[in-house]
């Protein structure tokens, strides 16, 4: 992995986590259940911005292999956006959100099937602690939960997205979520080596929102939606700047790594989206009790950097 990439996923994680921070801000603005909605204004902004990116670049620069790589990352997206959101409403936020740190690991055996590339032992190391410490963070809510409701937590709750998987529909849905993810991002290489970054990714962003907005109208969640040019360009502008950034400073990472590491670089995001929710919108959190989990990312993520 070149220095270049990896202080490109870095930039890219810093603008993710301000992205995660102020979309939430949004959403309990008066967009909750407008999710989709949400989502199709700020992607297809997003893709504006993109492919005014490339025009200011060269152009689109397409090589043979771009087409089918885009065009099936774009539905994938979609499908992980849908499947996600429906793990979310059938079961705890909590018990779901922690199965995406499986993403990285499944994405190694993605990877060697569908690219060839395979980690160095460091790298491996230093995934498999990024992954470990992911999912220590996202399951430190709901072990603090069941530690403040039954006095104490055992080692079964941190493992209970795995535990109850047979029985619950939601955790199947953010597995099968993950698992497309894991093949998304060997396709997200794909078009990002064989074409302008930029245009790559506005074709993706303008898939996901058609794809977005199909089920925004399939919920009903445009009538009575806050919707003003005001609104627009103060708001959802600003929000695709950040997503718009973020996806193309973690895609061009790729042309100087592989798949797996930055798939799981891109989990950096986490602990920074901790801190600057708390920076930026007071949300409180037990800094001690996540300081674990940080600190094993922090250790995967220089063993992915030094491999």
């Amino acid at each position: 992995m070149t220095w270049q990439a990896y202080g490109s996923i870095v930039i890219g994680s810093v603008l993710l986590a301000l992205y995660s921070v102020f979309t939430k801000k949004t959403l309990s603005a008066g967009w909750k259940k407008r999710e989709a909605l949400l989502t199709t204004l700020i992607t297809g902004t997003c893709a504006i911005m993109l492919f005014a990116t490339c025009w200011a670049t060269g152009g689109p620069k397409i090589k043979p292999g771009f087409w089918f790589p885009v065009l099936a990352t774009g539905v994938l997206n979609i499908g992980i956006q849908y499947l996600n959101t429906l793990a979310k409403s059938k079961e705890e936020v909590s018990l779901v959100t922690p199965i995406a740190a499986s993403t990285p690991v499944i994405v190694i055996f993605t990877s060697m099937v569908m690219l060839g590339e395979y980690p160095s032992k460091i790298g491996w190391a230093g995934i498999y602690l990024l992954v470990i410490g992911s999912y220590v963070l996202n399951m430190q809510p709901y072990v603090d939960k069941v530690r403040k409701q039954e006095g104490v937590a055992s080692w079964k709750h941190w493992l209970t997205p795995f535990l109850i998987m047979s029985k619950s529909a939601g955790i199947r849905l953010a597995f099968g979520a993950a698992i497309l993810g894991a093949i998304s991002l060997n396709w997200d290489g794909l078009s990002s080596r064989n074409a302008n970054v930029a245009f790559g990714r506005g074709v993706v962003w303008t898939i996901t929102a058609i794809g977005s907005l199909m089920i925004a109208l399939a919920k009903k969640e445009i009538p009575g939606a806050p919707i003003s040019w005001k609104f627009y360009f103060s708001t959802i502008c600003f929000l695709a700047l950040l997503y718009g950034g973020c996806s193309w400073f973690n895609s061009s990472a790729y042309l100087g790594a592989i798949v797996p590491y930055v798939g799981t670089l891109k989990r950096l995001a986490i602990p920074l989206t901790i801190i600057f929710a708390y920076l930026l919108i007071g949300e409180k959190t037990n800094f001690r009790n996540r300081l674990t989990g940080g600190m094993i990312m922090a250790a995967g993520a220089v063993l992915v950097g030094i491999s």
